[in-house]
């Protein structure tokens, strides 16, 4: 089974060197940030007061166009942890216990379940990126960084309970 990409992986991917592992989501990964740009473009254009009417109906298409693009993007990206998940999970020998939760008796099998999608996390990530590129032309510290960060290790904390069998992303 193919390891889900870390973090690492796809922040390195989303700054232009190709990861020897993890194509799929990498590649779907790589196409958000271009996605989530020009969504925010067509989002600036259509609150600009000066937007005439023609660039204004040009602007609710690309904004439409590039929802859906999304969308589909992130749909690739679940369907391949949807595929990963239906593999046999071998956990290493290394892999932690998992941990009790409060109020749930001793003995008792507890699966997590995670709400977001691995696809909508990594669209947030490309969104984050891009803004955070674009932030370090000013040279200003983006807020957008530190929840990029935020995220990253939410990420790698769910890959790694996804990969050891401890933790369950439904399927769409």
């Amino acid at each position: 089974m193919t390891a889900l990409p870390s973090s690492e992986v796809l922040l390195a991917s989303l700054a232009g060197l190709r990861p020897l592992q993890g194509g799929d989501i990498v590649d779907a990964a790589i196409d958000l940030v271009a996605c989530q740009r020009q969504y925010r473009h067509a989002l600036l254009s259509l609150a600009d007061e000066q937007t005439g009417h023609r660039k204004l109906k040009q602007a609710a298409s690309q904004l439409v166009s590039a929802r859906e693009a999304i969308d589909t993007l992130i749909a690739v990206i679940d369907d391949a942890v949807d595929h990963r998940q239906k593999q046999p999970v071998i956990a290493p020998p290394s892999a932690p216990p998992p941990v009790p939760i409060t109020g749930v008796p001793e003995g008792t099998p507890v699966m997590v379940v995670q709400t977001e999608s691995i696809g909508a996390l990594v669209a947030r990530m490309a969104d984050l990126w891009g803004l955070v590129l674009a932030a370090v032309a000013t040279d200003e510290e983006p807020p957008e960084a530190t929840r990029l960060a935020q995220l990253c290790q939410g990420y790698d904390c769910l890959v790694a309970a996804i990969e050891s069998g401890q933790q369950l992303v439904l399927g769409r």
